[in-house]
């Protein structure tokens, strides 16, 4: 899943990626999201409301927070090998 990975490669960009819990700006609306990834701002709306299902994000006040990133990490397949 696309968003999944991307919050996955933020939050490793971010330096969060070490932590069960990460947190990092959010400044993405849902169109911002759509063009980034390549969807709708619906499509993303309703990607997002699944990632908060799924793996317990949360977006309050522009702060991304990943409640169990490796939950995120697994959800996504994401291997961070190629950022380091």
């Amino acid at each position: 899943m696309r968003m999944a990975h991307f919050y996955c490669e933020l939050l490793t960009r971010c330096g969060e990626h070490k932590y069960l819990a990460a947190s990092c700006n959010h400044p993405f609306a849902y169109a911002d999201l759509g063009d980034l990834l390549g969807l709708s701002a619906v499509f993303a709306n309703r990607t997002l409301s699944l990632l908060q299902n799924r793996v317990s994000i949360d977006i309050v006040d522009g702060q991304l927070t990943v409640h169990d990133y490796e939950a995120l990490k697994h959800f996504a397949s994401f291997e961070d090998a190629y950022l380091c």
